[in-house]
C-alpha cells in the first residue's frame, strides 16, 4: 500500500492532547516552545533553529511532505487550554512507517509523549498496509528510550555509526531501532 493510500486524519485526540496537522502560522510558538532550545533539540537531526524563519521553512517542508505523502508532521497542544507542546511525525515507506518526535522542555516528565506515541502507534497499527512501525533515538538518549518502550516499542537493534546528530557531533553516532510490528 502506498503511503499516498492511508487514511491520514488532520486531527487526532488523547485524553489530554490534540494531534493536528501543522501549519506554517505555527512557526513562532513552536520556535519559542522548543526548536530555539539547545537541550530539547540536542538529539535531533536538524540544527537548533536560530529564528522563527528557520521554524517556519521547516513547516513550509512538512506542508509539502504532507501533500506528496512522504511525511506526516502533527503539532502536539494541551486540550486544556490548547498550547502547544511539540510535534510528532509518520514517514511511510511501503509497509514501514517511522516516527520521530520532539517535546518542548517545560513538558517533559509528564507522559505526554507516552501519550502521543502510544495514540500514533495504535492508529498506524489499524492500517491494513503498515506491517512494522520503528523509530531510531541516540545510544545516550534515555528519556527517549524510556518513552519508546512505555508505549509498546522494543529495542531491536544497536546501529553503529547511523546518523549524524548535528547539535552533537559532526560525525555519525550509535543509534538504537525499536520497533512494534502491527
Amino acid at each position: 500500500m502506498p503511503a499516498r493510500d492511508l487514511s491520514v486524519p488532520e486531527d487526532m485526540e488523547t485524553k489530554r492532547l490534540r494531534l493536528r496537522r501543522a501549519r506554517t502560522r505555527d512557526a513562532p510558538m513552536l520556535f519559542r516552545a522548543y526548536s530555539s532550545d539547545p537541550e530539547v533539540t540536542r538529539y535531533l537531526t536538524w540544527d537548533t533553529h536560530g529564528s522563527v524563519d528557520d521554524m517556519r521553512a521547516f513547516l513550509e517542508r512538512a506542508h509539502d511532505a504532507w501533500e506528496s505523502g512522504s511525511e506526516f508532521v502533527w503539532v502536539i497542544e494541551e486540550r486544556s487550554g490548547g498550547a502547544a507542546v511539540g510535534t510528532i511525525s509518520v514517514r511511510p515507506v511501503g509497509r514501514r512507517a517511522g516516527i520521530g518526535y520532539v517535546l518542548a522542555r517545560d513538558r517533559w516528565n509528564r507522559g505526554y509523549m507516552t501519550e502521543a506515541l502510544t495514540h500514533l502507534i495504535a492508529w498506524l497499527s489499524a492500517q491494513e498496509g503498515i506491517a512494522r512501525i520503528e523509530a531510531l533515538c541516540d545510544v545516550d538518549n534515555l528519556a527517549s528510550q524510556k518513552v519508546m518502550e512505555k508505549a509498546g516499542m522494543t529495542r531491536e537493534a544497536l546501529l553503529r555509526r547511523r546518523m549524524v546528530l548535528p547539535n552533537l557531533s559532526p560525525k555519525p553516532r550509535d543509534m538504537y531501532l525499536y520497533s512494534v510490528r502491527s
